[in-house]
């Protein structure tokens, strides 16, 4: 595997979460190994300064990732510690691999499983199935899991959707819209792996009790292309999470997405109490 640490560093401060130079520091410990005993551990340190009330954080990442790789370091943006060949089954490549993905606050998880690969058109498709059972019953659910993905996308508007489209020209399919709701079963369903929906719930501090609707989904990953498979298929099934929700539901907002609107609501009243100063003055 040809990766450097300063590479191994960008990916991690991609695709998880750290404490950053706002809060504080992060350091990295980053060694390649021969064998597959992968590893990682992550450590928040609170410092007080000053005679103010201000907190700093000083974080510390080890990783230790296997020189053995038969698949690409960062697959569906979770990057494998170890992958190894291990059989081919009507056309479809298995895997036996580690990857990390985000748990609670700044901790990381490391998820053994396999990871099945094939061919669509001229793009690598990629699913992810953690070690449950036997290799056996764990493989047949990854490839029930990898034929929900590969299901060809639902014609929902006149105009054929691509997924990997522009932001603006899939937000004029008016796809995305404040009555579709969203829930964890319906990633599932529509072709997401557990691992990534996980990873991407506990990077965007959501829940998997709740639901929430597409647009504010779709508002903190955009680009991304399981959000956008997901919001797909829920246009083409929009009662599904119905099923799981029996007793009634509530939707919720993610709790970043609040965070955000504050600053804007503040940024805005700012502005509009500078206004005033300043006519109070010329008046």
């Amino acid at each position: 595997m040809k990766a450097s640490i300063e590479h191994i560093k960008r990916i991690y401060r991609t695709f998880y979460r750290y404490i950053s130079n706002s809060y504080g520091d992060t350091t990295f410990d980053i060694k390649f190994i021969e064998n597959t005993n992968v590893r990682v551990a992550t450590s928040v340190e609170v410092l007080r300064t000053g005679s103010w009330n201000w907190t700093y954080r000083k974080g510390r990442v080890v990783l230790r990732i296997s020189e053995q790789h038969d698949l690409p370091l960062v697959v569906d943006e979770m990057m494998n510690l170890y992958s190894s060949f291990f059989k081919k089954i009507d056309g479809i490549e298995v895997y036996k691999a580690k990857w990390l993905i985000n748990g609670q606050g700044t901790q990381v998880k490391i998820v053994e499983g396999y990871i099945l690969a094939t061919k669509k058109r001229k793009n690598k498709i990629y699913y992810h199935q953690k070690k449950e059972k036997t290799p056996s019953v764990d493989i047949k659910k990854g490839l029930r899991g990898l034929n929900r993905k590969l299901r060809p996308i639902p014609r929902i508007t006149k105009k054929k959707v691509k997924l990997d489209c522009s932001t603006e020209e899939f937000e004029s399919t008016n796809l995305v819209n404040n009555e579709l709701v969203l829930c964890y079963r319906d990633s599932i369903a529509s072709g997401n792996c557990s691992s990534g929906t996980d990873h991407f719930i506990n990077k965007f501090r959501l829940s998997k009790q709740k639901c929430y609707l597409a647009s504010d989904i779709f508002f903190l990953a955009p680009h991304d292309l399981s959000v956008r498979r997901l919001i797909i298929w829920k246009c083409a099934n929009p009662k599904h999470h119905l099923k799981f929700f029996k007793k009634g539901f509530k939707i919720s907002t993610p709790s970043l997405l609040i965070k955000e609107r504050k600053k804007n609501t503040l940024q805005k009243v700012t502005t509009l109490q500078k206004i005033l100063k300043f006519w109070k003055k010329a008046a």
